[in-house]
This record gives C-alpha cells, sequence and structure tokens, in this order.
C-alpha cells in the first residue's frame, strides 16, 4: 500500500515531528523533552500543536478507503511565533502504520505513474471537511504542493520542499 495525497497532504509523520504525535488514532504521551503539546481531534479531522507549530490532519477520504493502494490525507502546517521558518521536504515525510512500520510519502514519478488518481482526488474535493484550524496569528497561507496534476493546469507544479512561515 502507498500513501499519498494529492492536495495539501504529508501525513502524520509531519504531525509527530511537529507536535509528538505519532499515529492518527493512537497516541502516545508526550516525550518531556519535547515543549507541552495539544491535540484536539473531531470526528476525521486532528489537531497538534503546540508553541513552535501547528499541524491539522484531515483523513475522512482515508477512512473510506481501506484496503485501497492508494490514500488520501489533507494536511495543514504552520509554524507559530517566534519560531524561525522551517524547511519541510517531501523526504522527511512518511506515514507510520499501527504496527510499526512506515510508509514514506510518494514521489511525483510514483503519483505520476499510477494514473488512476484523478477519482480519488475528485472524491476528496466532494467529502472535504476543513482543515483551517489554526491561530489567529497564522496568515502566510502557503500551499504544500509535494505533488502536481499534470491535467490540472492550476496544480501542474510540484515542489520536494516547502517552507513553512
Amino acid at each position: 500500500m502507498k500513501a499519498t495525497v494529492a492536495r495539501c497532504f504529508v501525513v502524520v509523520a509531519l504531525v509527530a515531528m511537529c507536535a509528538g504525535v505519532v499515529g492518527a488514532q493512537d497516541m502516545k504521551k508526550p516525550d518531556p523533552t519535547v515543549p507541552e503539546i495539544f491535540t484536539l481531534t473531531g470526528e476525521f479531522v486532528r489537531v497538534a500543536y503546540n508553541n513552535e507549530g501547528y499541524v491539522t490532519l484531515g483523513y475522512r477520504v482515508a477512512n473510506d478507503s481501506p484496503g485501497d493502494e492508494w490514500m488520501l490525507l489533507e494536511i495543514g502546517a504552520t509554524v507559530r511565533k517566534p519560531t524561525k521558518n522551517q524547511t519541510l521536504k517531501r523526504d522527511a515525510l512518511s506515514l507510520m502504520l499501527p504496527d510499526g512500520s512506515t510508509i514514506p510519502l510518494a514521489s511525483q514519478q510514483e503519483f505520476t505513474k499510477a494514473g488512476s488518481l484523478r477519482a480519488l482526488n475528485a472524491r476528496g474535493n466532494l467529502v472535504r471537511d476543513s482543515i483551517n484550524y489554526f491561530p489567529v496569528d497564522a496568515n502566510q497561507a502557503c500551499a504544500i504542493g509535494f505533488f502536481a496534476d499534470a491535467a490540472n493546469q492550476v496544480r501542474s507544479l510540484a515542489y520536494d520542499q516547502v517552507e513553512l512561515s
């Protein structure tokens, strides 16, 4: 099973990186060396944050796709003032499974080669939960464009990294 997403998506590993959370369903207690971590959980959205960063994960489409080869997860992330800008790289992101194994975020080449993801993206556009749960001072929106759909002229460029500010 490969884990990918066609819009703003990164995955639980980013939540772990920024906020000390290890899984979308089961959470471990924060590491005492990490600043205090707070989480909020909705039906299909999880928010994790501390004084340095804020991450929102939407997983409704993933919950509706058990056993599928590809998984759609939506993510929003920011750093909080006075934290310096952070570079988020594709190869630093992975999805941790309940058995402890990990799946790296797919490459643009794997995404393009899959070819059948247009239907998954369309489903994601129909049943989207808002991931816009950020503090008021998060005012510099930036797309996390790890994947590009050649058929979609709006989203035709993919990047291997994004700067969070």
